[in-house]
Order: C-alpha cells, then sequence, then structure tokens
C-alpha cells in the first residue's frame, strides 16, 4: 500500500485536527515517492535503540507516539541523537508517522483506554473538549434610514427577512438578516438611496463541542472503591510493579477519578474529583492536589500510553498485506532499584 494511502487511514482512525495546538502530529519524515508500505513498528518513542530495531526488521514505516522531531531543527547530524535518529529513517527510506495527542483525544483513545483500568464506570467524558466551529449566518443591524412608505415595501420584503423600527417622524431603521453572499444586495440598496450603509452588529460562528472528544477524561466509577483496590487494579493492568501515592486527608474511598495519560498536571490542575491518575506531575502540582482534597496516583509517564499500541496495532489490520508489529525495544527509561 502507498504511504499516502497509509496516512489517510490513520487520519481516519485519529484525525490530527483533533490534537492539540501545539502538538506537531502527522507524517514527520516522507520518503520520496513512490513509497510502498509493507511492514509497520509501533513504538511509544522512538529511540536510538528502537530505530536500530526498525533497520533490523526492515520495516518501511514507523509510527511513533511521542514525536521524535518537536522542537524546529536546524541540522541533521550525528552529533544529536535525535538528529541521527532522523538521518538513519532518511537513509533507510522509512517514513516516520507521529498521532500523539491526536490518539490521546479521541473516542476510543489513549485516555479512554487508561479508564478502563478503573473497572465499570457510570459516565467518562473529556476534561477538555475539542470543538467545532460552525459558520452561521450573519445577523446585522443596517444604519440605513430610509422613508417609511419605501421601508414598508415589497420590494424590500422580497429581497430580505426584514423588520423596522420607527426612528423618527418619517424615518424607519432596518434590521436585515443576511448570508455573506448577500452583501451586494445590502450595498446595492445602499446605493439605491444615496446612503453609506454601515453593519455594525454581527453574530459570530458558532463554536459547538465534539461528543466524547477532548483531553483527559473524568470517570464516575459504577461502585466506590477504595484506592487501595485501584491501585492493584491500576498496577494489574498497566502492567507494572508500582505505582507512586500522593494520599489527601480524609476518606479512602474514591467515587470519581479524573485521568491524563502521560504529563497530567496542565489537564488535571483544578479540577475536581477524588482522585488524579496520570503518568507524572510536579511536586507542587501534587502538594496542591493533595492540599485540596485529591489524592494522586503516578504510574510514570509512559506505562500510562504504552498498552494502547496494542490497540492500535489491533485497529491497523485494516491494512491488508502490511505486517504491523509493536517494538520489543521500547521501553521506560525509569527503572525502579
Amino acid at each position: 500500500m502507498n504511504l499516502n494511502a497509509v496516512v489517510s487511514v490513520l487520519d481516519n482512525i485519529a484525525p490530527t485536527k483533533h490534537a492539540a495546538g501545539w502538538d506537531n502530529v502527522g507524517l514527520l519524515v516522507e520518503p520520496t515517492q513512490p513509497h510502498i508500505i509493507k511492514k509497520i513498528m509501533l513504538t511509544n518513542d522512538l529511540t536510538p535503540t528502537v530505530m536500530e530495531e526498525c533497520v533490523v526488521e526492515s520495516v518501511n514505516m514507523v509510527i511513533s507516539y511521542h514525536p521524535p522531531i518537536f522542537n524546529a531543527l536546524k541540522r541533521l547530524t550525528s552529533s544529536s541523537w535525535k538528529e541521527k535518529v532522523i538521518v538513519t529513517a532518511i537513509e533507510n527510506r522509512i517514513a516516520v508517522y507521529s498521532p500523539h495527542t491526536a490518539w490521546d483525544a479521541i473516542d476510543g483513545g489513549v485516555n479512554d483506554w487508561l479508564s478502563k483500568c478503573l473497572g465499570d464506570l457510570e459516565f467518562s467524558k473529556p476534561l477538555q473538549c475539542n470543538e467545532i466551529t460552525l459558520k452561521t449566518s450573519l445577523s446585522f443591524d443596517i444604519d440605513l434610514s430610509v422613508p417609511i412608505d419605501v421601508a414598508f415595501t415589497n420590494e424590500l420584503k422580497e429581497l430580505f427577512t426584514v423588520t423596522q423600527d420607527i426612528i423618527g417622524e418619517n424615518l424607519a431603521r432596518l434590521t436585515v438578516t443576511l448570508n455573506e453572499s448577500d452583501q451586494q444586495k445590502i450595498t446595492s440598496l445602499g446605493k439605491k438611496f444615496s446612503q453609506d450603509i454601515q453593519f455594525w452588529r454581527g453574530t459570530p460562528a458558532i463554536k459547538l463541542p465534539l461528543p466524547n472528544i477532548g483531553s483527559g477524561r473524568l470517570c464516575k466509577l459504577a461502585s466506590p472503591a477504595t484506592i487501595s483496590s485501584l491501585i492493584e487494579n491500576i498496577k494489574s493492568y498497566l502492567g507494572i510493579s508500582h505505582v507512586r501515592l500522593a494520599l489527601a486527608e480524609g476518606s479512602s474511598i474514591v467515587k470519581t477519578v479524573a485521568l491524563c495519560a502521560g504529563a497530567g498536571s496542565s489537564v488535571l490542575k483544578g479540577v475536581k474529583a477524588d482522585l488524579y491518575l496520570t503518568g507524572e506531575m510536579s511536586h507542587h502540582d501534587v502538594l496542591d492536589a493533595v492540599c485540596n482534597g485529591t489524592s494522586v496516583v503516578l504510574c510514570e509517564h509512559t506505562n500510562t500510553e504504552r498498552g494502547f499500541l496494542k490497540v492500535m496495532s489491533d485497529q491497523l489490520s485494516i491494512l491488508k498485506d502490511i505486517n504491523v508489529i509493536i517494538s520489543k525495544k521500547d521501553e521506560d527509561p525509569l527503572k525502579v532499584y
């Protein structure tokens, strides 16, 4: 399958338009066309070790959850490990794609996958909903004074939906509902009465939240649970031996959980919940949470993300004749001794 077709499938699964504005997602390295994809490797981080694995496995494309190119690169040399990884990809004609926060935001994405460690839920919804902008018709007040006998004529009513307000002994002000395509009609109307028309009130485009798409998740448990039982479920689900816990004073019973895969400080800050679940938070953000009555469970950054690669591997089974594998070298750089 051609690279462009694969990218189209990926964007259908997790549209890059849903990624955070600060992120760098999509196709980051594109070999010269034609580029046929027969083998794809999935990884959480594209490290030098993982790139070596890509070369050994003769993959044509690597999908790296975290973008290996984030800040602008001014040169490509071997002096920086990140630059060397990109050079190796180019030399070996390996396409590089990153979905990152697009995977986080979508319905059924990384955050929804993470929420399953909590057991049965009464509900789960994004903490910060993505929005769609709908362009609407524009409603303007027109500063146009016309004789009353003209204002109420059928000529105007046939052109626009109008209402009239009497503003003088023999004058009326028109309020007109129009689309942008009607602007020329309004201008012509002004010329007819030898007046300059001023549009002085507009209705902005409407922004509507996208259901189940956005950053983080606020979850209400179907049944209250103890923090200790949730921790055991989290460790089992993520396949990890430990978590870090900051326990707030008061009840250890949890009814609501706010979660965010990866680094959750900015998304979770100020959210009312019994428990925060994320990969990492700063010391001061943890202090702020517990002093406001919210306990915090930290699992390390990539432990809250890496398990989703199996879900994505299953979803990519729709790519016929393409072998999708998960990196065996990708791992959390932090170890507990």
